[in-house]
């Protein structure tokens, strides 16, 4: 071999330990994200399911509110919040309009409701004013849901409007002054 084609051999050697070198920094030294996985344990059967939560109900997505929410180091993600105009219900729910936090999206397990879309939904929380759904619940499309209507067989669809009542007509607010 001549020394010509030796000297460029011993070139390309070392331009592929630095381009390799290079490259393997670069990855140690770019800026990183936290990487979350959702971990969840197998939901029970419906019934099951209908005795843990605090709400069962069906209905449809009129309203998403997004906000961005800290989860540590500096890190934010988006946190959902959901507002249905409820069908049918199983349990805990007496109004025809229900807010549901869905979580943080990503790798913490929040359930990514779609507007204009109608759902089961299994939520946990205090009461009707506090709830919160997850990717770990039985909380699916409504259209996948058949062995939980099944299951659950009829809701209750008679639900109290969250409107105020009008007055009767012969009651009327006049504006007076005190003094």
């Amino acid at each position: 071999m001549s020394t010509r084609l030796l000297s460029f051999i011993k070139v390309l050697k070392a331009m592929k330990k630095t381009i390799f070198l290079i490259g393997f920094l670069s990855l140690l030294l770019a800026p990183y994200k936290f990487v979350f996985a959702c971990r969840c344990v197998q939901p029970g059967a419906p019934k099951e399911e209908l005795q843990t939560a605090t709400a069962v109900f069906s209905g449809t997505v009129v309203d998403i509110d997004k906000k961005k929410v800290s989860v540590g180091q500096g890190f934010f993600e988006d946190s959902y919040t959901a507002t249905f105009d409820v069908e049918m219900a199983w349990k805990g729910v007496s109004k025809k309009t229900i807010t549901v936090n869905a979580g943080i999206q990503g790798g913490m397990c929040g359930y990514p409701f779609e507007e204009k879309e109608s759902y089961i939904v299994y939520a946990h929380g205090a009461d009707e004013n506090g709830l919160l759904t997850s990717l770990c619940t039985r909380t699916n499309k409504l259209i996948y849901a058949y062995e939980d209507l099944k299951e659950l067989g009829e809701g209750q669809a008679e639900l109290v409007q969250n409107t105020v009542p009008e007055l009767p007509a012969h009651i009327q607010f006049t504006s007076a002054t005190c003094g």
